[in-house]
């Protein structure tokens, strides 16, 4: 998720709109632009604020709003005083 709030509740539900997991009061754990969430103990969701890496390339991310695209590219100074990315949208009417 890009440009998180400071602390965020997060829920999960699959396509039958059931839910699948669900994260109350996460609170960023570092200063960065992006934060990594996770499904962890089969239900519960957990937050990880991070500077991406070169695995992260083709990871999901959400933006405010609610669209998603796939992280394509991420570069950051060292002192993080400065970054580029780009993200990759695709949409259908299927």
């Amino acid at each position: 998720m890009h440009a998180a709030p400071e602390v965020i509740a997060v829920e999960v539900y699959d396509d039958a709109r059931r839910l699948v997991a669900r994260g109350r009061n996460l609170t960023r754990t570092l200063e960065s632009p992006i934060c990594r969430l996770r499904i962890v103990d089969g239900n519960a969701v957990v937050r990880d604020d991070i500077w991406p890496a070169d695995a992260d390339i083709g990871s999901v991310v959400l933006l405010a709003g609610g669209e998603a695209g796939v992280l394509k590219s991420w570069w950051n100074a060292d002192d993080h005083s400065e970054w580029r990315w780009q993200v990759e949208f695709y949409n259908s009417r299927d």
